[in-house]
């Protein structure tokens, strides 16, 4: 079971329980580079000029420099201007300061430089100018001074003053630390660590923090450690990076103490010790940490070791954001905004400041406030689209809250379409984290068999593992799950024992399930007044289910006194929640004839809410009523109520949701839905629907709007007429009827110009004079706010036709200003919008604006909107999208919505191999799905399969049948696969059918089709089918090189080898081969690999055809794993290796290759690298020859020749040389020749 109020309260009410799941590692690591020596170093960069500068004025020589100020000397000058910035000498005064480095570089002094530019790119003094800073670094760095060059490496990183430059930025530091700057060395090795300027390198990442720790900048030691305790070397090492952070710490590094704060905080790697981690945080901030600030006030508001205390986090987290504006600070603080803990409510200033955390990306940040965006909580406006896509960015970034309130949107519904499916990967991704609720959630999909096979045993792991883990939660789906009867480990003790365990750890859901068992005394004693006990509790604690049984058994007086307000208030609080039955006992106790004061109002309000529930009866009554008073809001909960009704086979619900959907009377109406739905009931019900059908043609209207009802009279009329609904069709008698509808209204009903389009597109010839009265009419109802009528002409001017006749010409423009209008309130117009978009429909909007439009829509369930995404990912043309892994999962998604498109594009994306762990036979499983639920082009793929034996056992005659259903579906391309298959197998289908394929190939040749080209060559230079004409077939092979250039030149190669022309030319069809194999071509390279074999047209080279074997293997192609075999078998241009080519050739076998059934099986009759097996090897080379393989033809030959293994028989292994010679077996033409001696020698 879930329950959802449980998660999202948990997320809701308690954000710090999420911070060590999530990315609790310390935000300044992104910053970590940047940060000086200790808290000791001056303001500005440190100088690497003569060692008496590096110390800083005391008071002593401040009282001499100031004695000597109006000599001018400039180095006199430069130490006023660090005096001046000491803080251990009085208040600094950084102006002053500025200005004696001003002058003292004015003097012409070169280590001013540095400091200048970094008062101009810290704006201390004065304006922030960076160009200047940059400049006075570059002069200082030219001077030869090191800290310049860094501090200019970091300005090149940032792009602040000049042009961001990764190289540039690695250049100078890596300068900067060759000049001696430790500093600068750990900058390098972050960079080494992120691969920022250079190539990622882990090892001189850490070479280069262990030398910037020992030359004294203490950061080098915390970056290692942090490198050991993110797990950068492999493995996650607590311990070595606690040895760092001490080493860190004990040379006064704020930042070391941060860490080991941190560590000591959550109990990293060790013992847990809180009381120890908060000194070294308030150490920390006495080194002058800001972040550390964050750390105390987190312990401060979860009093971890120390006294909890609201005020005093608020006051650190903002000391936090006033020092830096850490984003993470503000998160924390705009969540005590939001509960009014330790600072009074104000949920403007707490969405003020999650609003700034989240903009740059801060997962807490953007978790609450996607959560408060999707529920419309914490005082946000409902923005489901956006807060969906803040949870993404976070769960992106895996902060396992984000991910498990997506999980639970989906899996419940909340604000997206319910798609299970999705839930389980997000709660799977979750549990990979290590997230318990994962765990939870997970037991239950096993439980309810839900989206995996039902698994009691794995459920009860999954609930455990999240027990170890310390989740209470678990012991209420424990106690749960030992109640399941169906589980033959059931056992009510144990659920009992669970329960009240899990009530004692304070899961207050448990006592709803302590209440039931005590209510119905099956799990244990009934006792009505123990069970009102719990139920009084959960209740308490807002639990629907266990409000309902309170209200019931305070209604009833079971277990303590009746109190029939009390039960009023409890049913209300189920009914609020999903409880049908509390909404019925609502309805009847505010009902004439209830229990409570009769009222009206209250009645009719929960018999809504009991429509909603799915009552269906409530549902039209309610619905009846709120149709009769007539406000926005009371039409479309009206609309939705008539649907409840007529799910349940309400035919008066029906007609009148259909009336109001043809009518607009709700915003998103559909006319052709609601006309899809009349048709529906005078198809199904035909004799029932007459009276429903009859309201709406009725002519008894009288006093005002009866001109209004008269015109819809009359468009009803019109569409029962023009869809044969109750009357026989009759197109006339329809356009008067609608004609007349304009006339009474006036034009009031726009969605009648857009029936009369509609009519006039479907019945009527195609001439100009029909199609400007179409558009003209689109145009009316579409300028009268007609939204389908928006969405034709969008669609219209997009492509230029509707119902597949032209009816304009292409303009952007227009089809952006119709879609748009009608992507206000339609489904459809943000589709097409969102396609346009994607497609570039509007140049001067991005294509992600596309992309972001189709990803609502596939959240809010349109399947249309997932499998176009899916397209988009999977077009290896677009570019850096391109993503297969991105395609497969919104196909997958468009899939379980139910879009046979997309189970064919996934069969697709399997069988090309695009995806990791692609399989032919998830290709094939994919597609049969497809084909079953009437997919043209999934059919013929299914007979593609079949026929080649690729994910499947072969069986060409399944693949006929298969290739004829893709041909009644409609498939373009059915009539050639049949052709094909025909013609490759004119001796399993006949001479017939093989010549009547060639009508269709010439058709389709002649069409440009390169398949049907390639196929006729070969058809014309064999002469098997039609009388012999090698030239013409040359042509048609040669028709195909531009589109095919690959299998043409392969076929080429073929027609010269075999010498199809006339004469062998073993040139030519070298030149041929080569071409495909620089392409790719597996075969080629297989054909090239046997020519340098057997040394034809090039001197034999067994080594070359060994690596062009290797090279035809790699590019897929089968017949080189038997060609490389019988290499290995040999010993010929490799080391004679039985083993391996049993490998290769099973291989080949598995690929359903029947050479490779032939060898394999060879090589078994004789034990050759394989235990020898006679019955096995035998049906692997009958097999072999069944499906006319000239290899297993000649073995077969030769066995039956010697009688070895079978009984010898000279007449038939004569005949199966034959065989395998006409199929271009050497050895079996040797064979025949070796026989033809020995006749004549036995004749002589």
């Amino acid at each position: 079971m879930k329950f959802a109020v449980c998660l999202f309260v948990g997320l809701a009410l308690m954000p710090m329980g999420t911070l060590a799941a999530g990315k609790s590692g310390d935000a300044d690591q992104e910053q970590s580079w940047r940060l000086g020596g200790g808290s000791n170093s001056s303001l500005g960069p440190q100088q690497s000029g003569p060692d008496h500068l590096d110390t800083l004025p005391d008071a002593q020589e401040l009282e001499k420099l100031l004695s000597r100020e109006t000599s001018g000397d400039p180095e006199d000058l430069y130490r006023l201007g660090l005096a001046y910035e000491n803080d251990e000498l009085w208040e600094p005064d950084y102006k002053k300061a500025f200005s004696y480095f001003q002058r003292s570089e004015a003097l012409g002094y070169p280590w001013a430089k540095s400091q200048l530019g970094y008062y101009y790119e810290t704006g201390i003094a004065g304006p922030q100018d960076h160009e200047k800073a940059v400049s006075y670094y570059q002069q200082g760095a030219d001077y030869g001074d090191s800290w310049s060059g860094l501090r200019l490496g970091y300005l090149y990183f940032d792009g602040l003053g000049i042009r961001q430059h990764d190289g540039q930025a690695f250049f100078w530091i890596q300068w900067a630390s060759r000049g001696g700057v430790p500093e600068a060395t750990a900058a390098l090795g972050w960079l080494y660590e992120n691969g920022r300027g250079t190539e990622v390198d882990l090892k001189e990442a850490a070479r280069l923090y262990r030398k910037a720790g020992e030359d004294g900048n203490p950061n080098g030691w915390v970056n290692l450690g942090l490198m050991h305790e993110t797990g950068a070397f492999g493995t996650q090492d607590y311990k070595r990076a606690v040895e760092f952070y001490r080493k860190a710490a004990d040379e006064q590094s704020s930042r070391g103490m941060q860490k080991l704060g941190y560590i000591y905080y959550w109990g990293l790697g060790g013992d847990q010790d809180r009381k120890r981690a908060v000194s070294f945080f308030k150490r920390a901030i006495d080194l002058g940490s800001p972040y550390a600030h964050i750390s105390l006030g987190l312990a401060y508001e979860q009093g971890g070791g120390l006294e909890q205390d609201y005020a005093k986090a608020a006051a650190h987290y903002q000391s936090a954001i006033d020092a830096e504006g850490y984003s993470r600070a503000k998160a924390y603080l705009a969540w005590l905004y939001q509960e009014g803990l330790g600072v009074e409510q104000d949920l403007t200033k707490s969405r003020d400041l999650f609003e700034e955390a989240a903009a740059v990306g801060q997962p807490f940040a953007l978790t609450e406030l996607g959560f408060a965006l999707v529920y419309g909580t914490s005082g946000a406006d409902r923005d489901v689209h956006r807060g969906r896509r803040l949870l993404e960015q976070a769960a992106a970034d895996d902060y396992t809250a984000a991910i498990l309130v997506l999980a639970e949107m989906y899996d419940t519904g909340s604000g997206v379409a319910k798609d299970p499916g999705e839930a389980l990967e997000l709660y799977r991704k979750s549990a990979d984290l290590g997230n318990s609720d994962a765990f939870i959630a997970l037991g239950d999909f096993y439980a309810d068999g839900d989206q995996v096979e039902r698994d009691f045993e794995k459920a009860l792991q999954l609930y455990g593992q999240a027990r170890e883990d310390g989740n209470s939660d678990a012991l209420f789906e424990l106690g749960y799950l030992y109640t399941r009867s169906e589980w033959p480990g059931h056992d009510f003790d144990k659920a009992m024992d669970y329960f009240r365990e899990a009530d004692e750890a304070g899961v207050e859901n448990a006592a709803t399930f302590l209440g039931i068992a005590h209510f119905h005394g099956e799990w244990a004693d009934e006792d009505d007044k123990q069970a009102r006990a719990y139920f009084e509790r959960a209740a308490d604690a807002g639990y629907y289910l266990a409000a309902k049984y309170l209200a019931y058994m305070e209604e009833e007086g079971l277990g303590g006194l009746t109190e029939k307000h009390e039960a009023v208030r409890h049913y209300e609080l189920a009914a609020e929640g999903d409880e049908l039955f509390a909404a019925q006992r609502l309805m009847t106790a505010y009902g004439d004839n209830g229990w409570m004061t009769p009222n009206r109002k209250k009645a009719l309000r929960w018999t809504i809410r009991a429509g909603e529930l799915g009552d269906a009866d409530a549902a039209f009554e309610a619905a009846e009523v709120l149709h009769d008073d007539p406000s926005p809001e009371n039409l479309e909960k009206a609309s939705s109520l008539y649907r409840v009704a007529a799910d349940d086979g309400n035919l008066d619900a029906s007609v009148k949701w259909a009336r109001m959907q043809i009518l607009g009377e709700v915003e998103g109406a559909d006319f052709f839905y609601g006309l899809d739905e009349l048709k529906a009931i005078a198809e199904a019900s035909p004799l029932s629907a007459i009276g429903p059908l009859s309201q709406l043609i009725r002519n008894d209207e009288k006093g005002p709007g009866k001109s209004r009802r008269e015109a819809e009279r009359e468009l009803f009329l019109g569409l029962a007429y023009a869809n044969g609904i109750i009357f026989p069709q009759d197109v006339a008698k329809a356009d008067a009827h609608l004609r007349r509808s304009i006339e009474i209204s006036s034009g009031a009903m726009p969605v009648v110009h857009l029936v009369i389009a509609d009519l006039l597109l479907r019945t009527q010839p195609n001439s100009p004079e029909i199609i400007d009265e179409v558009m003209q009419h689109l145009n009316v109802a579409a300028n009268r706010g007609e939204k389908l009528a928006q969405l034709a002409l969008g669609e219209a001017f997009a492509i230029g036709k509707l119902q597949g006749r032209t009816v304009a010409e292409a303009n952007d423009k227009k089809a952006l200003m119709w879609l748009r209008l009608a992507a206000a309130t339609m489904e459809d117009a943000r589709y097409l919008l969102g396609s346009g978009l994607l497609r570039g429909l509007d140049p001067d909007v991005d294509v992600s604006t596309g992309i972001e439009m189709l990803k609502d829509l596939a959240a809010a369930g349109n399947a249309s909107a997932a499998l176009e995404l899916g397209f988009h990912f999977s077009n290896e043309a677009i570019g850096d999208d391109y993503a297969p892994e991105t395609a497969l999962a919104w196909f997958q998604k468009s899939a379980r919505f139910g879009n046979i498109d997309a189970l064919n594009s996934i069969g697709l994306l399997h069988q090309n191999g695009l995806i990791e762990g692609h399989s032919n036979e998830l290709a094939y499983d994919y597609l049969l799905r497809a084909a079953n639920a009437g997919h043209a082009d999934a059919a013929g793929s299914l007979g593609w399969h079949l026929k080649n034996g690729i994910g499947v056992e072969r069986d060409i005659f399944a693949a006929e049948d298969w290739f004829l259903r893709s041909l009644e579906a409609g498939s373009e391309w059915a009539s050639l696969n049949l052709a094909m298959l025909y013609i490759e197998q004119e001796k399993s289908f006949g001479r017939t059918k093989a010549g009547e394929a060639i009508p269709v190939l010439i058709e389709y040749a002649d069409r440009g089709d390169a398949y049907a080209q390639i196929t006729l060559g070969r058809v014309f230079a064999d002469g098997n089918i039609v009388p012999a004409d090698p030239r013409r077939g040359e042509t048609y092979f040669r028709q195909a090189l531009p589109v095919m250039p690959k299998p043409a030149h392969t076929a080429l190669g073929n027609y010269y080898f075999l010498g199809k022309g006339g004469e062998v030319d073993y040139e030519r069809a070298f030149k041929h081969y080569s071409v495909a194999a620089d392409l790719g071509s597996g075969i080629s390279l297989n054909n090239l690999g046997w020519m340098f074999e057997h040394g034809l047209h090039v001197g034999q080279d067994y080594e070359q055809a060994v690596t062009l074997y290797r090279a035809s293997i790699e590019a897929g192609d089968t017949g080189a794993l038997v060609a490389f075999g019988l290499l290995y078998r040999d010993g010929k241009g490799v080391s004679q290796d039985y083993g391996e080519a049993n490998r290769l050739f099973r291989q080949a076998l598995s690929r359903g290759s029947s050479a490779g059934k032939a060898n394999a099986g060879w090589m078994m009759l004789h034990g050759w690298g394989v235990e020898p097996n006679r019955s096995e090897g035998m049906a692997l080379l009958e097999e072999s020859v069944s499906q006319n393989d000239h290899d297993g033809t000649y073995y077969m030959a030769l066995l039956l020749e010697e009688g070895k293994f079978v009984e010898a028989d000279m007449a038939t292994a004569k005949k199966y040389y034959e065989i395998a010679a006409d199929q271009g077996n050497f050895l079996a033409e040797a064979a025949l020749e070796r026989l033809q001696e020995t006749e004549k020698t036995a004749i002589r």
